[in-house]
């Protein structure tokens, strides 16, 4: 190349160039031992711009006597997500949207875009009842400890409301749930090894509850839960993309209730 252009500085350093910026590794140094003067771009990272997630419940509820075809119940979820640089959206339908097109039952859109400085903005639509959310949601770090903030009005309820979370050391984080009259419920998450306890309040029902997730190998966890003014308890098993959860009532005298079976199958596929 060098003795092709021999004599015509401007057009060797030219043709450097240009054979540089076709190779996708790091440039090497030429005869001269001096490197090209344009910035190095490593190759842009490919993703997954579009993903599905469908979504199939089955519900068996009120086990025991008297149980019938009512006690059972199906249903399904489909969400379509769709991503392109800083904008992300989504569509929502399940099996009573195809039942009822024109109520657009279960109709779900949203839309939320990274701005600067850890903030996106979001919103949703739910287009059966007219019902509509416009928030936000900050990332960033309070007195050292990284938190999320997140805040939303609707028209639902007329309301402005938000969440907080904070992890306050390592395995451990607080999270409150809020709205302009009122604080709604607190829990705090705290994981050591392969177990994760949540206690937590409920502060409209005056309800204290507690959960114990253990993971069972790579794969599994065990989840159980108590809600000790409702007095429901819960356990859940998953595995991806299954969730199997039995909840029934055991009252303070270790009585159970008509115990109640629930199966989830959910996955995402990106295309």
């Amino acid at each position: 190349l060098l003795v092709s252009c021999r004599g015509k500085k401007g057009r060797t350093i030219c043709c450097i160039r240009a054979c540089f910026k076709a190779a996708p590794t790091r440039p090497i140094q030429d005869s001269r031992g001096s490197f090209p003067s344009y910035p190095y771009r490593k190759p842009a990272a490919m993703g997954k711009d579009a993903s599905v997630t469908p979504k199939a419940t089955l519900n068996v509820n009120s086990i025991g006597p008297g149980f019938g075809k009512s006690n059972v119940g199906a249903g399904g979820i489909a969400t379509l997500k769709w991503k392109r640089s800083k904008f992300n959206a989504s569509l929502a339908l399940s099996d009573g949207t195809l039942k009822s097109v024109k109520s657009l039952k279960d109709v779900v859109l949203t839309a939320d875009y990274k701005a600067p400085k850890g903030v996106t903005v979001n919103s949703k639509y739910e287009a059966g009842p007219k019902k509509y959310q416009v928030g936000a949601t900050w990332d960033g770090n309070v007195a050292k400890k990284a938190t999320t903030l997140k805040a939303w009005y609707s028209n639902k309820d007329n309301l402005v409301a938000g969440e907080a979370t904070v992890n306050v050391a390592k395995g451990q984080k607080a999270n409150v749930t809020f709205n302009q009259k009122k604080v709604l419920t607190a829990k705090y998450t705290y994981t050591k090894g392969d177990y994760t306890a949540e206690p937590s309040y409920n502060f409209t029902r005056k309800a204290p509850a507690v959960a114990v997730t253990k993971k069972l190998g790579s794969k599994d966890t065990l989840k159980v839960s108590y809600d000790i003014k409702s007095e429901g308890a819960a356990a859940e098993w998953a595995r991806k993309p299954f969730k199997v959860t039995l909840s029934s009532s055991v009252s303070k005298k270790l009585q159970v209730g008509k115990p109640s079976l629930s199966a989830i199958f959910e996955n995402v596929y990106e295309f």
